[in-house]
């Protein structure tokens, strides 16, 4: 057993394969925690899983019981090493490794238990081509600064310690002018640097020509599209992925509900929600209420445009229909 125990049982071996499986580690002291006539066993156990940090941990054989009391002891104060994230990968390396290890035909999967294994499996041939074909990125040029523009940026620290100490509105006064020479400085300094870039350009060698194409037809890298199935590398590929997301956008969704159609149908057929024709002219039907102000009835008879008004309608709601008819009652 993995914590040291001499005999085994259903359950310890239930606990180690459920450890293995979701990868947790057992610890246990080196010496047995519980002592019987005949025999001896660890029932006491810790589980940590991705715990860096030192421990230890011990049976106590003080107490006058046949269970050992059991001390565990962490070492919070330890660092922890992290991992440089600022490294250099060489992806064609990367490749190249993930290649050879994967030379061999895919393995035939029949159960899930097989699966976990080869995605845990590849999982690790990831990390480890990746292990392989990086190193640490190390960025040893400094970015050159004008002279002039360092002494400016020293004044400026300076001025910006001291109002931070006195709060003085004439430092910040101060600092403040020092800020608009800095940003004036680094205009200056990036049009002279344009200025110079444009008269050292020269026929003869091509940068004219090449400077003018950048202007001219500026080329914008297309990065890779993600697709439902797959990820369009090609030209043709992503033409295609396009082609078919437009073609799902401009598709008229099926919208009809059979729940709700009849509903809706026998809602817009009531006489609350019929139109008007012209033969119920005389019948002079009214909008009683202030939600029919929403739907105002015309009546055509003999060119003039009519709307009956009667009933609770505010009189608000009267002089804003007189805008859009000719009111005649």
């Amino acid at each position: 057993m993995q914590w040291k125990c001499n005999n085994n049982n259903a359950r310890g071996l239930q606990l180690l394969n459920f450890a293995i499986k979701t990868d947790l580690d057992i610890i246990a002291p080196n010496s047995p925690t519980r002592y019987g006539h005949n025999s001896t066993s660890t029932i006491d156990l810790a589980v940590i899983k991705n715990f860096l940090f030192p421990y230890q941990i011990s049976s106590i054989a003080e107490l006058s019981s046949d269970h050992n009391p059991v001390e565990l002891t962490f070492n919070f104060d330890y660092l922890i090493p992290t991992e440089n994230s600022n490294i250099f990968t060489n992806w064609t390396l990367f490749t190249k490794f993930l290649t050879s290890i994967h030379a061999k035909p895919l393995p035939t999967i029949t159960s899930t238990f097989t699966l976990d294994e080869e995605i845990n499996k590849f999982t690790n041939d990831l990390l480890t081509a990746r292990q392989n074909a990086s190193k640490p990125a190390t960025n040893d040029k400094k970015p050159w600064t004008h002279p002039n523009i360092k002494k400016l940026l020293q004044v400026r620290n300076k001025a910006k310690k001291k109002w931070q100490t006195t709060r003085n509105p004439n430092d910040k006064t101060i600092l403040n002018r020092i800020h608009k020479n800095i940003k004036n400085a680094f205009k200056r300094y990036s049009d002279n640097k344009w200025k110079e870039t444009l008269e050292d350009l020269q026929i003869e060698d091509g940068s004219f020509w090449k400077m003018t194409k950048r202007f001219k037809l500026p080329f914008i890298k297309m990065s890779h599209l993600q697709g439902t199935i797959s990820t369009a590398i090609k030209d043709q590929h992503k033409a295609e992925l396009i082609a078919q997301n437009l073609e799902n956008q401009f598709t008229l969704n099926d919208i009809s509900d059979p729940m709700q159609d009849p509903a809706a149908k026998s809602t817009v057929l009531s006489s609350a929600h019929r139109p008007i024709v012209v033969n119920q002219w005389e019948s002079r039907i009214a909008l009683r209420g202030g939600q029919e102000l929403y739907k105002p009835s015309f009546f055509i008879r003999s060119g003039i445009c009519r709307l009956v008004i009667t009933g609770d309608v505010a009189p608000a709601g009267a002089k804003a229909l007189q805008k859009i008819v000719n009111l005649s009652i």
